[in-house]
């Protein structure tokens, strides 16, 4: 496995330590976490998606590939340990709702532009829902969300909408993902 001292040099952890709701020794401790989830020849380049989703912690989490993609660059093919630190930070209880309220409109923003439409909402709902629900009933769904008349344009959700539909308290309970971590 990796060698977590030598993956974040101590000013990088400073600085990290800045930018995210981790102090020094919590940061230290993840990159250890994050280590044991190198696979050795990838050892270069970071963990993979399916490490990744083997992390016990994330394996209830229906949207957890999707997550990865938001922290990983679409051209390369493993997650940093500077990226893994920054995404569960916004999963840690340490966040904000309003930093949560982002992410989860990264999740649903499968394209980026900022609008939310009828695929990306079909598609996250498919994974969080498709045990209880045939494709049919979540079509149904998803225009009836759609089709809210306190949306600006039907058909679409721009990030305040989403904000506005989305319970705080069932937010931070969806995105809040705390790492075990020994200290």
């Amino acid at each position: 496995m990796g060698n977590s001292n030598s993956l974040l040099t101590d000013e990088k952890i400073q600085e990290l330590a800045g930018k995210t709701h981790f102090n020094q020794n919590e940061i230290k401790s993840i990159v250890k976490r994050y280590s044991s989830h190198i696979i050795p020849e990838d050892s270069t380049t970071g963990i993979t998606r399916s490490s990744f989703l083997s992390i016990p912690e994330l394996t209830c989490t229906p949207y957890a590939d999707m997550l990865y993609n938001i922290y990983t660059d679409s051209q390369k093919s493993t997650m940093t340990p500077e990226e893994f630190l920054m995404l569960f930070s916004m999963l840690s209880s340490k966040a904000t709702i309003k930093e949560k309220q982002k992410l989860m409109f990264q999740v649903f923003d499968i394209s980026k532009d900022g609008i939310i439409g009828f695929d990306e909402v079909f598609r996250v709902y498919k994974k969080m829902f498709s045990a209880g629900f045939t494709d049919e009933q979540l079509t149904e769904i998803v225009n009836s969300v759609l089709t809210s008349q306190s949306l600006k344009t039907p058909g679409t959700i721009d990030f305040d909408e989403f904000c506005k539909m989305m319970a705080p308290m069932e937010l931070r309970e969806k995105l809040t993902i705390e790492l075990q971590l020994s200290i």
